[in-house]
């Protein structure tokens, strides 16, 4: 599910196994670095960087990110964190980067097997999220199964490592669960961002977060995401999920019987209904922005103990208050004498045992103008 690759980002500590080889290498921690030609479907080349020695070794394989013009893939680096994979050699693990099609490029015009098969997301009106980020997965599959015959390769061991649209290309593996991958690690992990350019401005973000959750529905294997407050190239702003969780967790117990609930019915409902769809998401993230630096714990609304947490008298206010303004702030202009309507402030929130409902919206729908796009993303 999308909460357990989200709200909260899973913990990994993935350590290497100490095998004799990897003793030997911290007795000397030489490394070396190659570039390989790749006997793929689509041949590829890669950045290697290994320990030295017979090995066998776990496997680390990196995904890098996008550049977004064609000069610029056509001066793309073999490898962007030469340091980093350095840092896994010299900790015994065997580093692999396959070079992608589309995110690099080896020809001026970047057109045929160089061109955009591994990249390209489409125009911003009807983006394909899902397709790039399986492209990327199959070409790590390639790798896995070729580095997998070699006999300095450590079986079963492998860690994925990705960055940007790299990493996107990660998650999009983990939802193969692919059964030598003991760990994937993302840096920034995303696509569309930057439309022309444009810092903190991401090409249909609902689509991404909507692609992120059906790839989440089948992910088993551990990730670790990681980003900062900063990021402004897949700007999926950590305080609004923070915002989103809190509130949600206030609908949460509002609807119990007593208003408690224990952590683990918590966690169950909060995944139900932050997985539901984008009708719940706008929901809260309309409430979000009327409760900037909300903190549900130091404001006394939730009281945690040993059983569980439980809603306060002034949590249930809150949240009352709270969904009241965002339904005057929505409701249409009318005649002074005709009551205007609004989003109930009742705190009887789904229940534990509920699904989550979709409502729908009164009135008639605008049409909104079709608008084509070639803008350029990451």
């Amino acid at each position: 599910m999308l909460k357990r690759l989200l709200i909260p980002l899973i913990l990994l500590a993935f350590l290497p196994v100490r095998s004799p080889a990897v003793e030997d290498v911290a007795r000397s921690p030489k490394i070396q670095e190659e570039i390989w030609a790749l006997p793929f479907p689509l041949p590829a080349l890669a950045f290697v960087v290994r320990p030295v020695g017979d090995g066998p070794f776990p496997l680390v394989i990196m995904n890098h990110g996008i550049a977004l013009g064609v000069q610029e893939r056509t001066m793309f680096p073999m490898i962007e964190y030469q340091a980093a994979a350095q840092w896994f050699a010299s900790r015994g693990y065997f580093v692999i980067s396959p070079m992608r099609y589309g995110a690099s490029s080896l020809d001026d015009q970047d057109r045929g097997i160089f061109g955009s098969v591994f990249a390209h997301v489409g125009s911003c009106d009807n983006p394909n999220f899902r397709g790039p980020g399986l492209a990327i997965a199959t070409l790590n599959e390639w790798v896995i199964d070729y580095m997998s015959k070699k006999k300095f390769i450590r079986p079963g061991k492998v860690v994925v490592v990705g960055q940007s649209g790299g990493g996107w290309g990660s998650i999009a593996l983990a939802s193969r669960n692919p059964s030598s991958v003991q760990a994937i690690i993302t840096f920034a992990a995303g696509r569309g961002g930057r439309v022309d350019g444009k810092p903190n401005n991401n090409c249909a973000p609902d689509k991404l977060v909507a692609a992120t959750g059906e790839f989440g529905q089948t992910a088993r294997v551990p990730m670790l995401w990681i980003t900062g407050l900063a990021e402004t190239l897949h700007p999926a702003s950590p305080e609004t999920w923070k915002l989103s969780f809190q509130l949600t967790v206030l609908k949460v117990l509002a609807g119990q019987p007593a208003g408690r609930a224990s952590v683990a019915e918590i966690r169950h409902a909060v995944e139900i209904l932050m997985n539901s769809g984008k009708d719940w998401t706008d929901r809260m993230k309309r409430l979000a922005e009327q409760a900037p630096g909300l903190n549900i714990f130091s404001a006394r609304f939730v009281l945690r103990d040993a059983d569980g947490w439980e809603i306060t008298e002034e949590g249930r206010q809150f949240l009352g208050a709270l969904q009241t303004a965002v339904a005057v702030r929505r409701s249409p202009l009318r005649p002074v004498d005709d009551p205007p309507t609004s989003e109930s402030a009742s705190t009887n929130a789904t229940k534990l045992s509920d699904p989550p409902r979709r409502h729908r919206r009164s009135g008639s729908r605008r049409r909104r103008g079709k608008s084509r796009s070639n803008r350029r993303t990451a």
